[in-house]
């Protein structure tokens, strides 16, 4: 079933930080792709770009709280990356 809810990129980290799965689970859908083909430019390997990926999504999801201070998130998904 395709993730029906759609919020901007600032009201989608809000909601991560205050623990909505369904945001994270939107995020991870809309910036995964992103993340995955930055990590395999420097890895050269889509099993260690896949690893990586997920890591920093944990590693997101795990720091969530710190979201709500994100002012432009592709420059704090670069960074993380």
């Amino acid at each position: 079933m395709p993730d029906k809810l759609q919020y901007n990129p600032q009201e989608l980290l809000l909601r991560v930080a205050a623990g909505d799965e369904q945001a994270f689970h939107q995020l991870v859908l809309r910036y995964s792709e992103k993340v995955f083909f930055h990590a395999f430019h420097f890895l050269k390997t889509w099993h260690a770009a896949e690893e990586t990926t997920q890591d920093i999504f944990l590693r997101i999801w795990q720091k969530r709280e710190k979201l709500s201070a994100v002012e432009d998130w592709d420059k704090y998904l670069f960074i993380v990356s």
